[in-house]
C-alpha cells in the first residue's frame, strides 16, 4: 500500500533544489558583512546538502568529491564578496591548496575587522607621518588609476602589529616599488602620480631596502649565499636542540611527508637589516586525515572578548601588556606517528644517511595540520597547571584571582594579551612563561591582531 501510494503521491525535490542553486549564484555581500553574507551562503549549502546523498566509500573518492565541493563553496564565497576585499581574494587564491571554506571565512572576517588606516590623496597617513604618498590634484581627479593604485599599496603600508612588521614580504613589496618606478612597457607608470618626496627619511630609507634586498625562494638559490647557510645551521641545530624529531629508518606502508625551506629578511623600522630568517616548513597538504593527523580544530580568541577585556581594562585601570611566543608550534607534542623526509642540505653534516632514512617528528612543526592544536594544547596546559580558570565563554580567556590580584590572559595562536590590577603579578607570571617558553616580551599593548590600542589617562583608543 505504501509504495502504492508513493507511486502516486511522490513528488521530486527538483524545484526546491533549482530554487537553492539560483539563490546561491545570485547571492551577494551587497549591504551585508561578512558574517552575515556567509551566514546565508551557508544555510543554503547546508540546505543543498539535505537533499543530496553521499554512498559509502573506502577507496578515498569520497574525500576527494567533498574536497571538490569544499573549493567550490570558496569559489562561491569569494565572488559574492564586495569589490573592498581585493587582497584578502587573492591572498586565499594563491593558497595551494585552497583552504576550506570557514578557514577563507576567517580569513576574510579578519580582514573585515581589522581594517588599518589606509593610504588617501586626500588624507594619507603613514606612521609617526601626517603626509605620505600623494598625487598631483589635476591627476587624482582625472584618472581613476591612483586610487587603484593607493588599493594596492596600502596593503603594505599597514603595521600589522604583534611583530612590528610593515610588509608582508619583500618579495611582494618589490613587485609594488617596481610598477611605481614603472617601466616602458607601462602605459600609466605609477611614478607620475606617486611620489616618495613627502615620506620621512627613516621611511624613504625603509622602502627602497626593501625593494633591493631579495629573498631566495629556493634551497638551491639560498646555499650560494653564506648569510643564508649560516640561519639555515642555525634553525636546525635549534630543532634538534629542542629534540623535534630523531632520525630512524622508514617504516614498512608509511609514507613520509616532505618539508621546504621558507626564507625571509626581517628590518628594522628605518630600513636597516635587523636579521635573515629561514624556517623549515612541512608539507602538511601530504598528511592523510586517519593516518597521521585526527583533530585540526584549535581555539583563537574571539574579537568581542578582546575588546570588552580592552574596555574593562580602561575602566578600571588595569595595566595591559602584549607577548609573542618565539616558535610557538615548535612546543606542541605530537599525538599521532608522523614521518618527515630530510631537510634540503641535511646530508652534508657529517656522513651521508641511507636512502630509507627519515624524521620522526616528536613535536609539531610549522606547517603540519595539527600544530596550532597541538600548541594550544600545550600552553593551556601549562596556565592550568599555574592556577588559571580556562573560561566558559571564551576558551581561550584565561583568569587568575588570588587575593585580591586578578589576571586575565587572551591567546590568539601565538600572540598573548594580558590585563591585570597588579603590575608585579604580571612580571612574575611573565618569568614564568619565558621558562616554559621563549617569549617576547612587546611591553604595553600598541598593536594587537591589526587593532592599534593608544591610551592616555582618558580612556583607551582602538582603530
Amino acid at each position: 500500500m505504501w509504495e502504492d501510494l508513493k507511486e502516486r503521491f511522490a513528488q521530486g525535490n527538483g524545484p526546491r533544489v533549482f530554487e537553492i542553486h539560483k539563490a546561491i549564484s545570485s547571492l551577494t555581500q551587497d549591504q551585508c558583512n561578512v558574517s552575515a553574507y556567509f551566514t546565508k551562503l551557508k544555510s543554503l549549502w547546508d540546505e543543498l546538502n539535505n537533499y543530496r546523498s553521499f554512498p559509502a566509500c573506502s577507496c578515498g573518492a569520497l574525500k576527494i568529491l567533498i574536497d571538490n565541493k569544499q573549493h567550490e563553496n570558496v569559489m562561491q564565497f569569494l565572488m559574492g564578496l564586495n569589490d573592498s576585499f581585493p587582497n584578502v581574494r587573492a591572498q586565499i587564491l594563491m593558497m595551494e591548496p585552497l583552504p576550506a571554506i570557514n578557514k577563507a571565512f576567517s580569513l576574510a572576517s579578519l580582514s573585515s575587522t581589522s581594517s588599518q588606516t589606509s593610504l588617501s590623496f586626500a588624507q594619507p597617513t603613514l606612521p609617526s607621518q601626517s603626509t605620505g604618498i600623494t598625487a598631483p590634484a589635476s591627476e587624482a581627479s582625472s584618472s581613476s588609476t591612483p586610487h587603484q593604485a593607493v588599493a594596492v599599496t596600502s596593503q603594505f603600508m599597514s603595521d600589522t602589529g604583534a611583530a612590528d612588521h610593515m610588509v608582508y614580504s619583500l618579495s611582494s613589496f618589490t613587485s609594488i616599488t617596481y610598477a611605481i618606478h614603472g617601466n616602458s612597457s607601462t602605459n600609466f607608470p605609477l611614478s607620475q602620480v606617486l611620489s616618495y618626496s613627502l615620506l620621512s627619511p627613516n621611511y624613504k630609507s625603509f622602502v627602497f631596502n626593501a625593494s633591493t634586498i631579495h629573498e631566495p625562494s629556493t634551497y638551491n638559490e639560498a646555499s650560494k649565499s653564506p648569510h643564508w647557510c649560516e640561519v639555515m645551521t642555525a634553525e636546525i641545530t635549534a630543532l634538534e636542540t629542542n629534540q623535534t624529531w630523531f632520525l630512524t629508518s622508514l617504516p614498512p606502508g608509511k609514507t613520509p611527508i616532505g618539508c621546504k625551506w621558507v626564507y625571509k629578511v626581517k628590518l628594522r623600522s628605518n630600513g636597516t637589516l635587523e636579521r635573515y630568517k629561514a624556517r623549515l616548513v612541512a608539507k602538511g597538504y601530504n598528511q592523510q586525515e586517519g593516518f597521521d593527523y585526527f583533530e585540526t580544530f584549535s581555539l583563537v580568541a574571539k574579537f568581542v572578548i578582546i575588546r570588552s577585556l580592552l574596555a574593562i581594562a580602561a575602566v578600571k585601570g588595569w595595566v595591559l601588556y602584549q607577548l609573542d611566543v618565539n616558535n610557538a608550534f615548535l612546543h606542541g607534542i605530537l599525538d599521532e606517528e608522523v614521518y618527515m623526509t630530510l631537510p634540503s642540505g641535511f646530508h652534508s653534516k657529517g656522513e651521508p644517511y641511507p636512502s630509507d632514512t627519515v624524521c620522526k617528528l616528536q613535536k609539531s612543526l610549522y606547517g603540519l595540520k595539527q600544530a596550532s592544536r597541538q600548541w594550544f594544547s600545550k600552553f593551556s596546559n601549562t596556565l592550568l597547571h599555574h592556577g588559571f580558570v580556562q573560561s566558559k565563554a571564551d576558551y581561550s580567556l584565561f583568569t587568575k584571582q588570588q587575593g585580591s590580584c586578578f589576571i586575565a590572559l587572551l591567546v590568539y595562536v601565538d600572540d598573548i594579551l594580558i590585563a591585570s590590577n597588579d603590575a608585579e603579578a604580571v612580571a612574575q607570571l611573565k618569568s614564568y612563561l619565558d621558562s616554559q617558553f621563549k617569549l617576547k616580551d612587546l611591553g604595553p599593548v600598541r598593536y594587537f591582531l591589526g587593532l592599534e590600542i593608544a591610551r592616555s589617562s582618558k580612556g583607551i583608543s582602538i582603530s
